[in-house]
């Protein structure tokens, strides 16, 4: 099996007919069961393996893993470790930001990506003394420093214009964004375009939330929750999105006043890597979210909230061997095939000229953690 057979892909039908998306069909070629490659295997071993084989959020990932083990274990760190640990999902996160906002949606001029990318580079081998099962090495975390070099690099005008939505979208009206007229157009309020209510968001803090995915995991049908997780039969959005309208107090109805629902979340990205260096000076650990569900690691990735589960053998050290593993990545909740994606785009109401860029850039801002393929269906009218 090849590196893009491990990763899968995301596959998205749109059908359009008469001027109205008739049809919305998403499947996926991950592949769950991945994780029984950890079974039988030393929980050390498993815990460097994470980051190999999910690559993209790899720094989360092996946190969760870490958390999860550490759970399980009874293992209680320290809040010198936390901190650590969650200022290295909080620059994953800038980094994968950066990436998003600066590949997808405007020009990087000033090498956003390659700055970010070595900022990030340098802040994870600082800490990287935290990536493992109960540290016990430790030194000065310089929050101040890390967010002030942040700071530096991502405040250029195209930022920095952009501070709410009254803004944004004086942003959008001057048509010299750098982003595509199309794209501007379908972030405006004056288009006439109402999609769907995206699905409801998922809060990964409430405990019986926590509990009743905890449930669905020692299930025999755990596999198929992983791929298609839903409670109680209802999908639910678990996005960048969704992680900031449930940490922050933030009046939706007067962010769509001047935003319709594309430009909202299109803010929101702009809004979430804005806000990273002040996440970093003042509680970093807040990205990684408690429970008291044993032999579980839940932390705030950059595209949601991932969930790691396992059971060891009945040997209490980090060399004992893992005898389960189950993974909930954000990417299945967000397209979900009853999921946000669909619930927003079907029976939309868009003309052929608009019907690519808008399926296109609704994707790209739910943001998949894998490659995806987009045919689109339409009449010949």
């Amino acid at each position: 099996m090849n590196s893009s057979e491990l990763a899968g892909k995301l596959d998205v039908q749109v059908k359009w007919q008469d001027g109205v998306i008739q049809q919305v069909n998403v499947s996926s070629s991950r592949p769950q069961k991945i994780t029984d490659l950890f079974c039988g295997k030393k929980l050390n071993d498993v815990i460097e393996l994470i980051p190999i084989l999910y690559s993209l959020c790899g720094v989360s990932q092996k946190i969760a893993a870490i958390r999860a083990a550490e759970s399980s274990l009874g293992i209680q760190v320290s809040d010198q470790v936390e901190q650590a640990r969650g200022l290295l999902v909080l620059a994953e996160t800038a980094r994968e930001l950066s990436l998003r906002l600066f590949s997808d949606w405007f020009p990087d001029e000033s090498n956003i990506k390659v700055k970010t990318i070595k900022w990030f580079t340098d802040v994870s081998h600082r800490y990287s003394w935290a990536l493992c099962i109960d540290p016990q090495q430790s030194g000065h975390i310089d929050l101040e420093e890390c967010a002030k070099d942040l700071e530096s690099i991502i405040s250029v005008p195209v930022i920095k214009t952009i501070t709410d939505s009254k803004s944004m979208s004086a942003f959008l009206e001057e048509g010299t964004t750098g982003l595509t007229s199309e794209v501007g157009r379908l972030f405006s309020s004056e288009i006439d375009l109402l999609l769907g209510e995206p699905q409801t968001g998922i809060d990964f803090t409430d405990a019986s939330t926590q509990a009743a995915i905890s449930a669905a995991l020692k299930t025999e049908e755990a596999y198929m929750f992983c791929a298609q997780p839903d409670l109680n039969g209802q999908p639910y959005e678990n996005s960048l999105h969704t992680l900031i309208c449930n940490d922050n107090s933030l009046n939706k109805k007067d962010y769509y006043s001047n935003l319709n629902s594309l430009g909202f979340r299109f803010f929101l990205l702009i809004n979430a890597l804005c806000s990273i260096p002040q996440s970093i000076r003042v509680e970093p650990q807040h990205s990684l979210i408690k429970t008291s569900h044993k032999g579980t690691g839940i932390v705030k990735a950059a595209r949601g909230a991932l969930l790691h589960q396992l059971q060891l053998e009945d040997r209490s050290t980090p060399e004992c061997i893992v005898k389960d593993y189950k993974i909930v990545a954000p990417t299945e909740w967000n397209f979900h095939p009853r999921g946000t994606l669909v619930k927003m785009l079907e029976g939309v109401k868009v003309g052929k000229e608009q019907l690519l860029v808008l399926v296109e850039s609704l994707i790209k801002l739910i943001d998949p953690c894998v490659k995806w393929q987009l045919k689109l269906e339409t009449d010949h009218a």
